[in-house]
């Protein structure tokens, strides 16, 4: 990236190297994982694991402060409560300063990321439902089948 970002994680070597995450190579794919993971977890526990987010808020925010950086996020944060925005929630109220400020790409972030969790789920919920009804189906035969065999039979 322009930033200097490297890998899948897109992780500053900076970042990889600072004291919170601590893993000097992210040129190896595993070790990149591991360092924006570590990264991520950093980001939602120092600044959005409180109760005034929604997990879905915590996550957002999370995300937005990967891709921003935390104290813009913070910084945007202020600017949507001094602007009578709710500071807590990330659609249609941090998000629309983080356009103007900042331009398109950690909303765009943001957002495509939760399409794909939305998209994600939807596809675990219609797997997990078309194996119960399966399951429910070979329950139904055998309760069928054991009506046609005589109880008496060997």
């Amino acid at each position: 990236s322009k930033a200097g970002a490297k890998g899948i994680m897109q992780i500053k070597r900076s970042t990889a190297r600072s004291k919170v995450v601590n893993i000097p190579n992210i040129n190896h794919l595993e070790d990149n994982i591991h360092a924006g993971v570590r990264y991520l977890a950093f980001i939602r526990d120092h600044y959005f694991d409180k109760p005034q987010y929604s997990k879905e808020d915590q996550i957002n925010f999370t995300l937005a402060a990967y891709n921003a950086g935390p104290g813009r996020i913070r910084r945007l944060q202020r600017e949507a409560e001094a602007k009578g925005l709710n500071p807590n929630k990330w659609f249609y109220n941090v998000e629309v300063l983080a356009r103007q400020d900042i331009g398109h790409e950690t909303v765009d972030y943001v957002t495509q990321i939760q399409k794909r969790m939305i998209g994600l789920k939807s596809s675990m919920t219609l797997s997990k439902n078309k194996k119960q009804l399966t399951e429910q189906k070979i329950n139904d035969h055998k309760n069928k089948f054991s009506e046609l065999i005589p109880s008496n039979s060997p």
